[in-house]
């Protein structure tokens, strides 16, 4: 809070990048110039894109277990 007063924040959109309890990382926007920036439009289109994160980091994940399995059976 002392961050959002010592950079004038007056809007601030936050929405986490996680599912079931553990979190990866935050999508996080704020506006310094308007109060109530951020419609519910902007909060649905930014969960939307976590969704698509959220997915990526998965399937980024699943890859680099399947590569060190690989590079396991090859040694």
């Amino acid at each position: 809070s002392k961050s959002v007063v010592a950079n004038q924040i007056r809007s601030v959109l936050a929405v986490p990048l996680g599912q079931k309890g553990s979190c990866d990382g935050v999508i996080y926007a704020d506006n310094r110039v308007d109060s109530g920036a951020f419609t519910k439009a902007d909060l649905a289109f930014v969960t939307v894109l976590a969704q698509f994160i959220r997915i990526a980091f998965r399937n980024a994940s699943a890859l680099a277990r399947v590569q060190s399995e690989r590079d396991l059976d090859s040694q």
